[in-house]
């Protein structure tokens, strides 16, 4: 059985990713940004490229994981909070969420998702759009 964990940056997927490895070291656990960097480079230099493009890359590794976490008995994958990619109906899915406000959704160690490239900010829109969808 796969999960898939979503949720927005920051939300803790990768620090909850790790502590089911610890609690169960059988499994399958990958973090889709982090498996994107290890194949492609950074995140920072896909996205110079255009979001469109490390989103391919995103796409095509998740599938590769997907088959690779079809071999295993139990499976996780945490995908990025701007995932766009079609989760196979056989996967749970966990959101993961925390208390969070939006004044604090600053990440400077990511692309900046704003119009404006020094606004470090998730922009309302997307996350509103991303909440829908995470619901979904």
């Amino acid at each position: 059985m796969t999960t898939i964990l979503i949720g927005h940056r920051g939300a803790g997927k990768t620090s909850l990713l790790r502590r089911i490895k610890t609690y169960l070291p059988d499994a399958y656990c990958f973090c889709l940004d982090e498996e994107v960097e290890r194949r492609f480079g950074s995140i920072d230099e896909l996205f110079a490229q255009g979001e469109s493009v490390f989103r391919e890359f995103e796409k095509r590794v998740f599938h590769e994981l997907i088959e690779l976490a079809r071999t295993a008995k139990l499976s996780f994958i945490a995908v990025g909070g701007g995932f766009e990619g079609d989760i196979p109906k056989e996967c749970r899915v966990l959101w993961v969420q925390r208390t969070l406000d939006l004044s604090q959704f600053v990440f400077l160690d990511r692309p900046s998702l704003s119009a404006d490239p020094e606004d470090p900010r998730i922009p309302l829109e997307r996350y509103k759009a991303r909440q829908q969808r995470y619901r979904a």
